[in-house]
C-alpha cells in the first residue's frame, strides 16, 4: 500500500467575498473557501497561521 501525503490543490475559491466582487481580498470577519482537490483525496489538512495550528477536514465538510 501507498499513502500519499502530497498532492496538488485545484482550486481555491473565496465563498463569501464582501467588498470590491474579484479582487481577491474580502472583509469579512469569517471568510470562508471552497478547495478543490483530486477525486482520491480523502481528507486534507488546513493551516491560516503559518502551521502552528492545524484543521482536518474531509469531503462534504
Amino acid at each position: 500500500m501507498t499513502v500519499d501525503t502530497q498532492t496538488s490543490i485545484t482550486d481555491i475559491t473565496l465563498v463569501n467575498d464582501h467588498g470590491v466582487p474579484d479582487d481577491n481580498l474580502t472583509n469579512s470577519t469569517r471568510p470562508q473557501f471552497e478547495i478543490t482537490v483530486p477525486a482520491d483525496v480523502n481528507s486534507v489538512q488546513l493551516s491560516i497561521d503559518g502551521g502552528a495550528n492545524w484543521v482536518e477536514r474531509g469531503a462534504g465538510y
